[in-house]
């Protein structure tokens, strides 16, 4: 065991506990910590907006082939027959159409937000003269 020199205990305590850096800012950390989830939030945003939009790409470019396939009545280079109903066609287009809107729809309110929703409070200290959004 180490021998310990009583007279040096106590400023090898002092050093150890006292910290000499800034005092914890709470409302500090918690803005860094609020900015940190916000940037999270908006990158997870992006990554969703950009997938849907990949999704509805190559959904209207399948439907698109499935339309001319039906005009040609034949599937290129195969010779295969390719004959579908009107009423299956019409179900096609209609139900693309209703769902590259709603994609669409969501993803540009996910983006452009209502501004009533959002807050713009002032911190209550001075020494900030930006304001703050929650």
């Amino acid at each position: 065991m180490n021998n310990v020199n009583p007279d040096n205990l106590s400023a090898t305590v002092d050093e150890t506990f006292i910290n000499t850096e800034a005092p914890f800012d709470y409302v500090v950390e918690m803005q860094k910590l609020d900015i940190a989830i916000k940037k999270s939030f908006l990158q997870h945003r992006e990554l969703l907006g950009e997938r849907v939009f990949r999704l509805v790409c190559i959904w209207l470019i399948a439907i698109l082939i499935i339309l001319i396939f039906k005009g040609l009545h034949i599937i290129p280079l195969t010779g295969l027959v390719f004959d579908i109903s009107d009423a299956t066609t019409i179900t096609l287009i209609s139900t693309t159409t209703i769902n590259v809107i709603a994609f669409l729809t969501i993803i540009v309110k996910d983006h452009f937000p209502n501004h009533k929703s959002v807050n713009i409070t002032l911190p209550e200290s001075s020494d900030n003269k930006a304001p703050v959004q929650e």
